[in-house]
């Protein structure tokens, strides 16, 4: 995703990892509560098999085919320059 954001911006983007404590720390500092960071901590850790499948929701209910992260990170590139 980093590197497709990067190619429709035009220009390599950078993603730095963080230790669950560093991205903890970080919340924290954001002033995000507790139980908002432990679900942070959890929903990124433990993404079920289904959140990485393709299904034909968005088609269904609105009519057209979804778009791939690529198309939506051209559509959306103004918004990365800032």
């Amino acid at each position: 995703m980093v590197r497709i954001v990067g190619e429709a911006i035009g220009r390599q983007v950078r993603l730095i990892p963080l230790t669950e404590q560093q991205a903890r720390d970080q919340r924290h500092a954001e002033g995000f509560p507790d139980e908002v960071i432990e679900f942070f901590v959890w929903a990124h850790g433990s993404t079920p098999e289904i959140g990485y499948t393709v299904a034909p929701t968005v088609e269904r209910v609105t009519g057209r085919p979804a778009r791939t992260f690529a198309q939506w990170a051209r559509e959306n590139a103004n918004h990365f320059r800032k």
